[in-house]
């Protein structure tokens, strides 16, 4: 889960260690990771804590609800739903198609990782470079600053791959629906049916110069770094 938390015991006072990943990632290190030891008595926790409401605990989730999405939706206007689903080949399910014909969470947009990817190499979804990233991003009239959402369709396992790109990218506001679009229905949350065309990268502009500002992605290696780690071992 996005929150861990752990009862040690010690000789002196029993304390509780909640560890709250700044990302859920495959590959992390202790940049990532923030542990607050706090007494078991209330006194001892920092105010800070204490006062958090519970819309700003929720901003600092990784993974949240259907519930927990549809309020945070309600509280801020700067919230941006993203289906990233994508399925396998076996399926016959496509997941673009699925998307522009409807239902779709109110004003979510699409993300392809089969599109919006490094085509240059023999292999599929490959992460992009950032100003592919940027680009698309500003086709989806996504910004820096928005808190992005992401969700898939029913049966979809490939979401949190749409999740690391964000992170990657440097984009820290960025949260993963636990559930799917019929989980969001089913706490009333609203949907558009009509007919749209989603943003394709083949059709973005040939510039360079992007509004939202990709950094450049972490915590990737290409095929030669790792084939150099596993032969030192």
């Amino acid at each position: 889960s996005a929150v861990a938390m752990m009862r040690l015991t010690s000789s002196f006072t029993p304390i509780t260690c909640i560890i709250i990943p700044a990302a859920v990632q495959a590959f992390s290190n202790n940049r990532h990771t923030t542990f607050l030891s706090i007494n078991k008595n209330s006194r001892n926790i920092p105010s800070t804590i204490r006062t958090l409401s519970s819309s700003r605990l929720r901003s600092m989730k990784n993974i949240l609800s259907p519930e927990e999405c549809l309020a945070l939706s309600t509280d801020n206007n700067n919230v941006v739903f993203v289906d990233g689903s994508w399925h396998m080949p076996n399926t016959n399910r496509n997941a673009r198609a699925e998307y522009e014909a409807g239902p779709r969470i109110a004003g979510a947009k699409y993300f392809d990782v089969d599109d919006v990817a490094n085509k240059d190499l023999p292999l599929p979804h490959m992460m992009p470079s950032a100003t592919i990233f940027g680009k698309a991003m500003d086709a989806l009239g996504i910004t820096n600053s928005d808190r992005v959402i992401v969700y898939g369709g029913k049966g979809c396992f490939a979401t949190p791959r749409t999740w690391y790109t964000f992170k990657a990218f440097g984009h820290d506001q960025v949260h993963l629906m636990n559930g799917g679009l019929e989980d969001w229905i089913s706490v009333g949350g609203a949907v558009d049916t009509d007919v749209v065309t989603s943003m394709r990268v083949a059709d973005l502009d040939g510039f360079d110069d992007t509004i939202y500002q990709a950094k450049s992605p972490t915590n990737i290696v290409d095929l030669e770094e790792m084939r150099r780690v596993c032969s030192s071992y």
